[in-house]
């Protein structure tokens, strides 16, 4: 673990610092903290882990000689064993390892779920003082297409989706419920399904004057559940809500529905729903050149009693459009869906590995980073 320390642990000295001033703390954001501090030179923090949290750090002034990773390989016992993916690989190169079966371990790809944080290959330069709070920008996946969007204090959720039928099961732990989230500045919604437009559970979210932005159409049913701020949106359409801009982008499924494109913060998302992947998605990619995060459904789904007509992307032909749209980061969605034990056999055709995705990224879009968040899990852009 400690390839590229530039103080090995326990080589360091005991250094106080002055006191840290507290940018953002828990009275404005439950999903992240912010603090400034002076650090002298060879300041050291030491070997640690985080068991859920990320740190992030963004110098202001002065120079970092730090190279941390997440370990890929964590044996037993003492973690100076554990190994960081390119070490393996070059020990590897160094002396091929064999199965039993004699299959060359050598070749063997990565670990599936890769780490929670960005690891960008692109060059970047520093980031000046004005832009350090900037790059604050975050999202969580709470479940199936619903996730939560933070753009430095500005919080955006997607296809709001908070309880079940018998029919209609998520399939994975759900990371919040409605009484949990944050104060919200808009919520998008892409169609009228109930799995991404539960609109009598979002009912309980006790600000009706927070921004909808639905497909057009959606509205009275939103004026209904006590919402009054609502924009209808067809494809191309654009609406910006403070330091947020929100396009509606094509999209087809078995309903009227629309994609989007987030904007605020000097970052750009694009949220893909539950669409097909259809030819006019590749306008996007013209449009929005530099697009940081891609969230893009994999299940494929097809509808049994309809002769298995397919109304959602599959995982190659998400990894098709992550090709064209060329994100710095992308996050499958929309995969643990379930219609229970009967109604899967009866009614639906899916695949529930978002693996699959990952692997097709790597072979068409390689630039591209995968992450496979679980519910609750939260990725810095």
């Amino acid at each position: 673990m400690t390839d590229g320390l530039v103080l090995p642990p326990g080589a360091g000295h005991l250094i106080r610092t002055a006191g840290m001033t507290l940018k953002v703390g828990a009275e404005r954001s439950r999903a992240w903290s912010m603090f400034e501090a002076v650090v002298p030179q060879g300041f050291d923090v030491g070997a640690h882990l985080h068991g859920q949290a990320e740190e992030l750090f963004y110098i202001l002034e002065g120079e970092l000689d730090l190279l941390a990773f997440e370990p890929r390989i964590k044996t037993a016992g003492d973690w100076r064993a554990w190994e960081s993916q390119a070490r393996r690989t070059r020990r590897a190169a160094r002396s091929p390892a064999t199965t039993g079966s004699g299959r060359d371990r050598s070749t063997a790809r990565p670990p599936r779920h890769r780490p929670a944080h960005p690891n960008d290959r692109r060059p970047r330069r520093p980031l000046r003082r004005e832009e350090a709070a900037m790059a604050i920008s975050s999202v969580t996946r709470v479940a199936h297409s619903t996730v939560l969007a933070d753009f430095d204090g500005t919080t955006v959720l997607t296809d709001p989706w908070f309880s079940q039928r018998p029919t209609y099961r998520r399939g994975e732990p759900l990371a919040f419920n409605v009484a949990d989230l944050p104060r919200l500045h808009a919520v998008l919604v892409s169609h009228g399904h109930y799995d991404h437009f539960d609109i009598k559970a979002f009912a309980s979210y006790p600000d009706k004057a927070v921004a909808l932005v639905v497909k057009r159409g959606l509205a009275d049913k939103a004026r209904a559940a006590g919402f009054t701020n609502i924009t209808e949106v067809d494809p191309w359409e654009q609406v910006k809500l403070g330091p947020l801009t929100v396009t509606a982008a094509p999209a087809k499924h078995g309903v009227p529905e629309v994609t989007y494109i987030l904007q605020a913060t000097g970052k750009t998302v694009f949220f893909g729903a539950d669409s097909l992947r259809i030819p006019e998605l590749d306008e996007v990619a013209s449009r929005y050149p530099d697009i940081d995060l891609a969230l893009l459904p994999v299940n494929g789904l097809k509808i049994r009693p309809m002769l298995n007509k397919q109304v959602v992307m599959n995982a190659a032909e998400a990894a098709d459009l992550t090709r064209a749209l060329h994100p710095r980061l992308a996050v499958p969605t929309h995969y643990a869906f379930t219609a229970g034990p009967i109604g899967d056999q009866l009614l639906l055709k899916l695949d529930r590995n978002p693996n699959l995705y990952q692997d097709a990224v790597r072979d068409l879009a390689p630039d591209t980073d995968v992450h496979v968040l679980e519910p609750g899990q939260l990725l810095h852009l």
